[in-house]
């Protein structure tokens, strides 16, 4: 008996989850529906960029949808045909359809940057897409949830990085830590913590390559060259090209090049 109901009760989960699966399905197909149906309609007054957002709309739902994917191939056909030149003023794009293609593009161009980690450049193209999508009332939710992503993300990396930099610092390795606080800084440049650590940085990082740099004349005029030679690569590690103890590094090394 007890395994005749521990049996009801699976049948019973597994039942009330099939029934929600097909209520999802039964509730995505009636919104495809509706929005072939608005494309429909816009095809019959010849509102050609109403009925291509009708499409993508349905395309967002089900990137697979034939119906959606032909009517969207259709509009084109029409729209290359020569006899649209006769009637082009009724339906030239219009600014619905300007607006819709630039909140795409602002999303495409947001989401390349954020898989390279260029996190502020795409909060700026998911806030345009935003404010287009406000101002013609399109649905913002996506784009809102997109942002709410982009910000942990951005956060959880910047908390990443900021550990990693002041680990390396104690163990003295000052350039891998430096690339950290950089790396930082391309995703956020107004965050204020890395803007001061990279100037404190900046400043440890000049007068290490200055003790570098005297200790390596020392070496040099033992002369103990090999030596000499890590401490000024060491120094282009450490600080930009334009410093003056670059230059200098750079020069000597040069120099002894063949040592």
């Amino acid at each position: 008996m007890g395994h005749a109901v521990e049996e009801a009760i699976l049948l019973k989960k597994l039942y009330l989850k099939k029934l929600k699966t097909r209520e999802e399905m039964e509730k995505t197909a009636d919104q495809i529906r509706h929005y072939l149906g608005e494309a429909k309609k816009h095809l019959h007054e010849h509102k050609w960029d109403l009925a291509i957002i009708a499409y993508q709309e349905a395309l967002f739902i089900d990137s697979e949808n034939e119906d959606a994917q032909n009517g969207i191939r259709d509009i084109e056909r029409l729209q290359r045909a020569d006899w649209r030149q006769i009637v082009k003023k009724s339906y030239a794009p219009s600014p619905i359809l300007r607006a819709y293609q630039t909140i795409e593009s602002h999303l495409r161009q947001a989401q390349k940057l954020s898989q390279n980690a260029e996190y502020a450049a795409a909060w700026t193209h998911y806030q345009q897409a935003l404010k287009i999508s406000k101002k013609h009332q399109f649905e913002t939710a996506a784009i809102t949830a997109s942002l709410g992503q982009l910000a942990q993300h951005r956060e959880n990396q910047i908390k990443t990085l900021w550990d990693e930099a002041e680990n390396l610092m104690e163990a003295e390795q000052y350039s891998r830590a430096k690339q950290a606080i950089e790396r930082i800084l391309k995703m956020d440049p107004d965050y204020e913590p890395a803007i001061q650590k990279q100037k404190a940085m900046t400043g440890f990082l000049e007068k290490r390559a200055q003790m570098l740099y005297s200790k390596s004349v020392i070496l040099e005029s033992l002369p103990d060259i090999a030596s000499a030679k890590q401490q000024w690569e060491n120094i282009l590690t450490l600080v930009s090209p334009s410093h003056p103890y670059y230059k200098k590094a750079q020069k000597k090394l040069t120099r002894y090049t063949s040592f």
